[in-house]
């Protein structure tokens, strides 16, 4: 049995399917409301590319995936990304049509990307990670002189502009597995800058170092304005 979905057009009265109603909706509104600022288009067409994009690629493949046609697959890296970023945009969308076509204000407020590269230039400043062995919890204004670091293995780190994005750096360190001699076990990596521990964290389980021969430690730290609409979830 197939289901087919129509919704009643507010605009012609008439049964349309639910691309058709979409479609014609967003054209009446940016016939007076241009969609642009909110939407911002690649080429001339902005509604083609919001169907296209948001209601075809995304929407369509997710809820109603065929096996021939683009279908997104659970636990994919690459499809994970594109429906975050596509949330990103229809949150825009419709933040705009609520402000200018609905008069519905959303109090909000934040750190912008500009504000977050400053406030975060300290990873582009010669950082170090620290693996640890040390099963302990982790405790609040922990430092460089506690036990758990007092053993712990240092390997620089450097920024890495080709895993960073708006909203989100990271570093990256590696080291060889004659550099893990002095650990059996790895249970926490901290993030040093100068003298100062400005991240750390705990492994849920434990890491053998056994035939280990290489390890890469990547670190980011991403920005999550809490007074704005939610598009990031954690798996």
């Amino acid at each position: 049995m197939q289901l087919k979905l129509f919704r009643v057009s507010i605009f012609s009265g008439e049964f349309q399917k639910e691309r058709e109603w979409l479609e014609n909706a967003l054209k009446e509104i940016n016939q007076n409301l241009p969609l642009s600022p909110s939407f911002k288009p690649k080429g001339s067409d902005v509604i083609k590319e919001i169907i296209d994009e948001l209601y075809e690629g995304i929407r369509c493949s997710l809820f109603h995936a065929k096996a021939n046609k683009p279908r997104m697959l659970p636990h994919s890296l690459k499809d994970k990304k594109r429906v975050s970023e596509g949330l990103n945009k229809l949150t825009r969308l419709v933040l705009f049509l609520g402000k200018n076509w609905l008069n519905i204000t959303r109090g909000s407020g934040g750190l912008t990307y500009q504000g977050f590269n400053i406030a975060t230039s300290w990873m582009k400043s010669n950082p170090e990670i620290l693996i640890s062995k040390s099963k302990a919890k982790l405790r609040k204004n922990e430092t460089l002189d506690d036990p758990a670091y007092k053993s712990a293995v240092y390997l620089p780190a450097r920024f890495i502009p080709e895993l960073s994005e708006p909203g989100y750096n990271t570093v990256l360190g590696a080291i060889s597995s004659a550099g893990l001699q002095s650990l059996n076990k790895v249970a926490r990596f901290g993030l040093k800058v100068k003298d100062i521990l400005c991240y750390e964290n705990k492994l849920e389980s434990l890491l053998a170092c056994d035939h280990i021969d290489r390890l890469e430690v990547q670190i980011g730290i991403q920005l999550i304005n809490l007074r704005e609409p939610k598009d990031f979830f954690k798996c």
